[in-house]
């Protein structure tokens, strides 16, 4: 069963691994993926952070199958937008460090025995 470490864990080698898979050669892309990989060890938390785990049944709205979908979503448009501001580039890649993050929180959740519900309480 995913805990916190391993979500961390998870999602910097993950995040980390494919930002320095686009961004190779450099010591500027180094630092890049060093960056979204902490990033993203931070990110991936915010599931367990707006539902905390104090019971078997927290996997609730922000846990489920369509806040997903809503995630997917929303990194889409993200990946979609071409900032012309170089903190609006900053701005646009954390965020999709963080809808990949908490994506792969999701994800390692739904190979629980408990899974994620479709809707859950909102």
């Amino acid at each position: 069963m995913p805990n916190g470490n391993n979500h961390r864990l998870l999602a910097a080698l993950v995040i980390g691994g494919f930002s320095l898979s686009q961004n190779t050669g450099s010591e500027e892309a180094l630092k890049r993926s060093l960056l979204h990989s902490s990033v993203a060890a931070l990110a991936t938390n915010l599931p367990d952070l707006l539902e905390p785990a104090i019971n078997p049944h927290h996997r609730q709205f922000f846990h489920s199958m369509v806040f997903g979908g809503l995630v997917v979503y929303a990194g889409c448009k993200l990946y979609r937008w071409s900032p012309e501001e170089r903190w609006e580039r900053v701005a646009r890649n954390l965020l999709l460090v963080g809808c990949g993050s908490y994506l792969l929180h999701l994800l390692a959740d739904s190979f629980t025995p408990r899974g994620l519900p479709l809707v859950g309480r909102v």
